[in-house]
């Protein structure tokens, strides 16, 4: 399957989950309401979200991760797609990584949602942790992948040796260019 196509279907996918999701009915007292002590605040709603629009936003979340590891793929040449499978494992073992740190967030927000007890994971509840160490872990899997292979995936040496002879011409022509123009002066 090629990039187009791949980002087309996550598009889809994401737009799937929204529009499900703003058909879903909204559970009775589903909105915020005004805090007890403190008059400027709303305090959180006593009715938990539906399943349904947990899983939908679980399902959102899965797709923008797949539309941004199809994103980061498209700068990666593809004559050497068969010799070389560090490539799919690393950016296998990311987009898993990411995908699994979306669920863990998703899960430790609907557990705490459901229970009604907040879950901690250091010092901050479950899902908040997920969201700030995991997201922030994740991407780094990419770093060393475009560390790691960019000479081989990204700018390989025919294509710098080309992308050089192209800038070399080009100075050429804007060489010759400009002692024509002071000539004519």
């Amino acid at each position: 399957m090629n990039a187009e196509r791949l980002i087309l279907f996550w598009l889809l996918m994401m737009c799937i989950a929204v529009g499900l999701s703003l058909t879903t009915p909204e559970p009775v007292g589903g909105h915020g309401t005004q805090h007890n002590t403190h008059t400027a605040m709303f305090a959180g709603s006593p009715t938990p979200p539906s399943d349904r629009i947990l899983i939908l936003g679980w399902m959102f979340g899965l797709a923008s991760v797949g539309l941004f590891v199809t994103c980061m793929t498209l700068g990666i040449t593809r004559r050497s797609e068969r010799s070389d499978p560090l490539r799919y494992v690393l950016f296998g073992v990311g987009a898993l990584l990411y995908a699994g740190v979306v669920t863990m967030m998703a899960y430790a927000d609907r557990m705490a949602v459901r229970s009604g007890e907040v879950a901690y994971l250091g010092w901050f509840p479950a899902g908040t942790s997920w969201m700030l160490f995991g997201m922030w872990i994740a991407p780094l899997v990419f770093v060393a992948a475009y560390v790691i292979g960019f000479r081989r995936w990204i700018l390989p040496p025919e294509s710098m040796l080309k992308f050089e002879e192209l800038v070399a011409v080009s100075r050429c022509h804007e060489t010759s260019a400009g002692e024509t123009d002071s000539s004519l002066t």
